[in-house]
């Protein structure tokens, strides 16, 4: 949601250049650096593919070295990983922040600080750093716990072959698309700085939605795939609806109350036959 409202306010993608209300003194000098410049997209764009690799690793522990798995990813150790990605993802976004200045009509491109062959070995190792490493790690750990888990004991069973299938699922549909929504635009890029291809061309931005669109589809593969995740995505809903599919998102506790009810069984059997629903009075 926070970078479909960035990628809302930034000129280019849902209001034209041209017609886009720039804004003045202070505001309009902070917008050239941190919208228009896309610094503020691509940290999250970035923060998110990086995101991903941490998942797949944490994946990895708990399949393959679940004896490890509580050491490394303890409550501290996450907030001190999460803190680094997204600190990482801004430290690798550093170089687009002066590349516009504000103008008379807007923001403007200020002169390029570096040479040809600088820009193409700067850009060239920012898109190995920020995606095709963390790419390869992430398709490595999941190849990686496909392969233990065929040699698992406790995987040859009934029970095993469906959880096993769940996980394997994750983790492909995970790998997959954060390469199918991110490799267009980054080998577009690295195109470009050789004049194969152009920046300024419709398509570049098409490559450029598909790769931020890889932000929002992730939570939806972890959650539709995984049971610990989807539980935490319940909690996070304010509605409970029951589907016919099998999918309960629950109202959060503090968002009703509850007239002419027994007791929380009951309320708990209820739900689960929305029949009876219309017994119950709630107040949102």
């Amino acid at each position: 949601m926070l970078i479909g409202a960035v990628v809302m306010v930034t000129p280019g993608f849902i209001v034209p250049v041209s017609k886009f209300p720039y804004p003045r003194g202070t505001a309009g000098l902070l917008f050239c650096h941190l919208i228009d410049t896309r610094f503020l997209i691509f940290v999250m764009g970035k923060a998110s593919v990086l995101l991903v690799m941490c998942l797949a690793i944490e994946r990895w522990f708990s399949s393959v070295k679940p004896l490890q798995y509580r050491i490394r990813f303890s409550s501290k150790r996450l907030a001190v990983y999460v803190i680094s990605i997204w600190t990482s993802a801004s430290v690798f976004q550093l170089y687009r922040l002066f590349r516009k200045i504000p103008d008379e009509g807007g923001c403007r491109w200020a002169e390029n600080p570096f040479g040809p062959r600088s820009l193409k070995a700067l850009i060239i190792s920012y898109v190995s750093v920020t995606f095709i490493l963390p790419s390869v790690i992430t398709w490595a750990s999941f190849l990686h716990i496909w392969l233990s888990v065929r040699k698992s004991p406790a995987m040859n069973t009934t029970s095993g072959n469906q959880a096993r299938s769940r996980l394997l699922r994750m983790c492909v549909l995970t790998a997959l698309f954060l390469t199918l929504c991110w490799f267009p635009d980054q080998l577009n890029y690295i195109l470009s700085l050789f004049d194969v291809t152009s920046l300024a061309s419709p398509i570049s931005e098409y490559f450029l939605v598909l790769a931020l669109s890889n932000s929002w589809v992730n939570p939806w593969i972890y959650c539709l795939t995984n049971k610990a995740f989807r539980k935490e995505f319940r909690s996070l809903c304010p509605v409970r609806v029951f589907d016919r599919l099998g999918f309960l998102l629950p109202f959060k506790t503090s968002a009703y109350c509850l007239n002419d009810m027994k007791g929380t069984e009951d309320f708990k059997m209820t739900f689960y036959n929305p029949v009876e629903l219309h017994q119950y009075k709630l107040y949102f």
